[in-house]
């Protein structure tokens, strides 16, 4: 205690005990008294208050020996994450690290590589180091590292790596001592002897050390881990072989370069998995830890090699954004006229295909895509404004229409397709041509209701196919729609075709609804409620669950009046009801359901056509993007064709009278 503050102290005791002293009832008096008891309060509770901050941030020391015995296992090195506006990313680093530690990660790391210290401060480096120990904690060990930097930064920054409580530190030699001649030999030794000078911290080699070299540098017991990052795998190998008893030797790279160091008894390994897919990592870990080495090569296989055929860093920061992880983004080093590039909107969707390819998807994400090109329409068959379907187990599209080659005529077609052993086939002619109609298909076969046959009247007219051979071949005639109307959007729920909106003349868009029992022969249109707001033309009508959605549209072609608008309609109750507005407006979407709380989105035009595929949650109506066909196509029929997987056959790209005769298959996984 401060001495002036004791000696305070004795002379108000002395005053208190003086039954004389008439000056203590004066207010500067109290004054004193009130001031001193504060302060020395205030000294008491700071004292208690540092002992209890240091107690509970501080973490023991290992020793060297301490630390080789915990270096085990899957490594962490994530790289330096950047916002888009080049901060560090530090929240999503933390993210990054936390989920690894929860996958059974014990082991977090720096190095000036993939820490990106060639585009850091000094400064940023520490506050990097710091975020690693403290995210830890005393869930694993923590090594630090230095970077290409001079001597005394290095001496300074293993101290400081020491005071905040790392596990060891990764030491890179200084770039002016010149490895494996006789003098660098001896610098490297006495530098290496300068570091453990100025820390109890275990001390990680990185690199290529000669056997010479490494001979001197055991002799240093601080020293007790190297990590390979040798291309020729000869070195890891070798070194284990030679060190493997002195020096805890682990692999560089990424997961399967582990295969290569474990026969020999290399304790540890740099973890890409861990990084993007600490699951997959883990499961690898596992397979090791039970010698099961069948099931690691497999796993390496299956993820870690064909992740790393791709890996570059702005795909591997962008895989670890996408998987929930750290931004994607990388910050210009000094010097750079340019950002080291990134990942362009195509090469993100690729990326995202191919992680669902290998079944990765973040953890909010129910469902991804992998969208493949089928077999092409042949060239004399590309169509839009079509009709299609599944009959007989064979998917079929039918009608439509097609531009002469010279855009100066315009077909309409009646003549259908079917996609059977791996090519098309001329299916069954429709009665008449139609295109822009609305249709539906189920297992009891092809709906089709209205459009037009010239892009002038419009059809009342409904047809079903029920079968591609026997006596149920050809396409049989239903009731009538109660009024010509096409350009609108059908579809089958509980064994009943619906058929809603559509123009019913050059000028009249309707909001209407029908419906016909598919069930009963003979049965006859009934109306049902109309759809609440504007009347559109070509909005998505889809069967999902217990309900039918209705989705987008156009209002109004003059202006372009693309909606947003989406309904859901219970046909017990006869009601419609509105739900939030989509994300995008869209006309000529075409959707199909997944399950009761999701659809299947794409087709979507606004002015120009969209190339994208959406997974739509129903129960907020948030879009996730999982794709892109192979080309835009719009007015084409989605058909499911396998349990989670549909074709987008043909369509319209644009309006310039063109026609597409490619096939997207859409795979959800």
């Amino acid at each position: 205690m401060n001495t002036s503050v004791e000696v305070s102290c004795e002379q108000i005791k002395r005053k208190i005990m003086s039954r004389d002293n008439k000056t203590f009832r004066h207010n500067s008096i109290w004054k004193t008294i009130i001031v001193i008891f504060i302060t020395t309060g205030f000294l008491f509770i700071s004292v208690l208050g540092v002992q209890a901050q240091v107690k509970s941030t501080s973490k023991k020391i290992l020793t060297p020996l301490e630390f080789k015995a915990k270096l085990k296992g899957p490594i962490l090195s994530p790289p330096t994450a950047f916002t888009q506006t080049f901060e560090i990313d530090y929240k999503g680093m933390a993210k990054v690290i936390t989920r690894a530690l929860d996958y059974g990660c014990k082991v977090v790391t720096l190095t000036s590589g993939n820490s990106r210290y060639d585009r850091l401060s000094f400064k940023e480096v520490e506050k990097l180091t710091k975020l690693i120990v403290e995210t830890v904690g005393n869930r694993g060990i923590t090594i630090a590292a230095s970077g290409d930097w001079s001597e005394d930064s290095i001496i300074n920054y293993v101290r400081y790596a020491e005071s905040i409580g790392a596990s060891a530190v990764q030491v890179n030699v200084p770039k002016d001592i010149v490895r494996d001649t006789s003098t660098s030999v001896a610098n490297t030794v006495r530098f290496f002897r300068r570091v453990v000078a100025n820390t109890k911290l275990g001390i990680v080699l990185h690199g290529y050390y000669s056997e010479r070299l490494l001979k001197e540098l055991v002799k240093i017991e601080s020293i007790v881990a190297l990590k390979e990052d040798v291309a020729d795998l000869n070195y890891y190998v070798d070194r284990q072989i030679v060190f493997g008893d002195r020096l805890a030797i682990f692999a560089g790279g990424s997961d399967a370069r582990y295969l290569f160091g474990y026969p020999y008894g290399s304790p540890a390994y740099f973890s890409t998995l861990y990084s993007y897919a600490p699951e997959i990592g883990l499961r690898f870990w596992k397979a090791i830890q039970n010698k099961d080495l069948k099931a690691a090569v497999k796993i390496a296989d299956d993820y870690d090699f064909p992740f790393m055929k791709r890996w570059t860093f702005p795909f591997w920061t962008a895989a670890i954004e996408y998987m929930g992880g750290s931004q994607r983004y990388i910050r210009p080093k000094s010097g750079e006229t340019q950002n080291q590039q990134t990942l362009t909107e195509e090469e993100l969707i690729n990326m995202r295909e191919f992680l669902c390819g290998l079944g990765l998807k973040p953890p909010e994400c129910k469902y991804c895509g992998i969208i493949t090109e089928g077999v092409a329409l042949p060239q004399n068959e590309k169509r839009g404004g079509h009709v299609g379907g599944k009959v007989d187990g064979s998917i079929i599209i039918a009608g439509g229409n097609n531009w002469s080659a010279d855009k100066k005529t315009k077909s309409w077609l009646k003549n259908s397709v079917v996609f059977q052993n791996d090519k098309w086939i001329a299916g069954p002619d429709l009665p008449k041509p139609m295109a822009y109609s609305m249709y539906a298909s189920d297992n009891s076969g092809l709906y089709i209701a209205g459009g037009t046959s010239d892009g002038k009247s419009l059809l009342n007219e409904v047809y079903k196919l029920q079968s591609l051979k026997g006596d149920s071949k050809g396409w049989q005639s239903l009731h009538n729609l109660p009024k010509a109307v096409g350009y609108g959007a059908g579809a089958i729920l509980n064994s009943k075709f619906y058929v809603a909106c559509g123009s019913v003349n050059d000028t009249v868009k309707t909001n209407k609804m029908w419906v016909l029992d598919i069930n009963k022969d003979g049965s006859n249109w009934s109306e049902c409620s109309s759809v609440p707001g504007v009347g559109r033309m070509f909005p998505s009508l889809v069967a999902c669950g217990k309900y039918l959605y209705l989705l987008g549209g156009l209002a109004t072609t003059s202006p372009l009046t693309p909606l947003k608008d989406a309904y859901r309609y219970d046909p017990q109750k006869d009601q419609w009801i509105q739900l939030a507005d989509l994300p995008l407006d869209g006309y000529a979407w075409v959707s199909q359901s997944i399950d009761d709380s999701h659809l299947l989105v794409t087709g979507r035009a606004y002015g120009k056509v969209d190339q994208s595929i959406w997974v739509l949650n129903l129960k907020d109506m948030s879009m996730h993007k999982i794709g892109n066909n192979v080309n835009p196509a719009t007015t084409a029929p989605l058909i499911k064709a396998a349990d989670k997987q549909w074709w987008l056959v043909g369509g319209e790209p644009d309006a310039n009278k063109n026609r597409t005769e490619k096939v997207s298959i859409i795979t959800l996984k």
